[in-house]
């Protein structure tokens, strides 16, 4: 079976063209660069949510840490700020706390069953505490540590009337500033819960 094509469409298939080579590569790096646009942005929201995440992580951690300090220390009877290398507090009976750095992050420590809780992941670096009087009232600076952030809060002592007296141990350092670095914060806080320390 032949088929015949008329004129017509005869001279409309002669006619008819395809893409060139040149239009084909052309078509083909215009392609590449949208893609290659579109992957850009991709790319560059990822990154930009990773930091985020990082950043948000960070900044949870130090927070969290700032609340449970505040927390441990705001009613305390007692007070020994010392470095991390000191081997004991100077207060020394029952019911006695220590919260410092160590290789695993901020430590919670009760001294009487020498139990240690990690207050902090990896991201906390360093954490460092002073003591001052504002306003007629015994305050604790706390400046904690991040990879790229750091946290300063300040912790009012309701049970310590006086920076001098036999309540707090080891303030030889008094300022009512944060400073940049933690050169000259004490490292390592001890504390008494214990009523009974109370003079």
């Amino acid at each position: 079976m032949n088929l015949k094509v008329s004129g017509h469409n005869q001279d409309y298939l002669k006619n008819k063209k395809g893409f060139t080579m040149v239009e084909l590569i052309i078509a083909i790096a215009i392609m590449s660069i949208v893609f290659a646009a579109i992957f850009r942005l991709m790319d560059f929201g990822v990154k930009s949510t990773a930091y985020g995440n990082e950043k948000a992580d960070e900044q949870g951690q130090l927070r969290l840490v700032g609340l449970r300090v505040t927390d441990e220390l705001r009613n305390v009877f007692k007070l020994d700020l010392t470095t991390s290398a000191s081997a004991s507090p100077g207060i020394a009976k029952a019911n006695h706390f220590a919260i410092y750095q160590d290789t695993s992050g901020v430590v919670f420590e009760n001294i009487d069953t020498s139990t240690k809780t990690s207050l902090s992941g990896d991201l906390v670096t360093d954490i460092g505490f002073k003591v001052t009087e504002k306003n007629d009232k015994v305050v604790l600076l706390v400046k904690i540590d991040g990879l790229s952030e750091s946290l300063e809060t300040e912790v009012l002592l309701n049970n310590i009337t006086t920076v001098n007296n036999s309540d707090i141990v080891g303030t030889d350092i008094l300022e009512d500033t944060f400073s940049d670095s933690l050169l000259g914060w004490q490292d390592k806080v001890w504390f008494s819960q214990d009523v009974g320390d109370k003079d």
